[in-house]
């Protein structure tokens, strides 16, 4: 897989096998899983976003990457290519390690994410509305709000703002 920040670091899929080296992107952003889900992360969620998809979606388009500096990581990449609709591709995680904030990392895996899947016309991602810095860095890239929804995530209902960003992507 071509890599998509600089060849200092590696892009190797998510497994079981390396949830608890993934948990450090997840715990060194507390607030984002306290506004997400109401409590922090655990290595069983963790586990459970990598088989996570919507009923009746094709595995094989469902996928969970890591980025690596040496043998730490530093941002998650979870997506789903062809949903909601064929021409989609729906981010349901894009998450970087608390002390690679800022550097730009999740705007490179964002463009990366683009030339991979230029044939698709349409980018979805869904924020919790109190993530106010994930709806600004999604604003940044270019996206738009499309509507409003509520979502579940086990006992917590939050309120979502629905985001699009389209291109041909050429």
């Amino acid at each position: 897989m071509k890599n998509f920040v600089s060849d200092d670091f590696d892009i190797r899929p998510v497994t079981i096998a390396t949830c608890e080296q993934v948990m450090g992107v997840y715990d060194s952003n507390h607030d984002f899983f306290m506004l997400t889900e109401g409590k922090p992360a655990t290595l069983p969620s963790c586990k459970a976003n990598i088989t996570a998809m919507p009923p009746g979606f094709d595995p094989k388009n469902k996928f969970c990457l890591g980025l690596w500096k040496d043998e730490k990581c530093i941002a998650v990449l979870d997506y789903l290519v062809g949903y909601p609709s064929p021409d989609c591709l729906y981010i349901g995680l894009l998450l970087v390690h608390g002390e690679w904030h800022g550097l730009g990392i999740g705007h490179k895996i964002f463009i990366w994410l683009l030339k991979e899947y230029k044939h698709l016309k349409i980018v979805k991602v869904a924020v919790c509305a109190a993530n106010l810095k994930g709806v600004q860095f999604w604003h940044k890239c270019g996206f738009f709000e499309v509507g409003k929804a509520t979502a579940r995530v086990g006992e917590q209902v939050m309120d979502v703002i629905m985001m699009e960003y389209h291109s041909n992507f050429s």
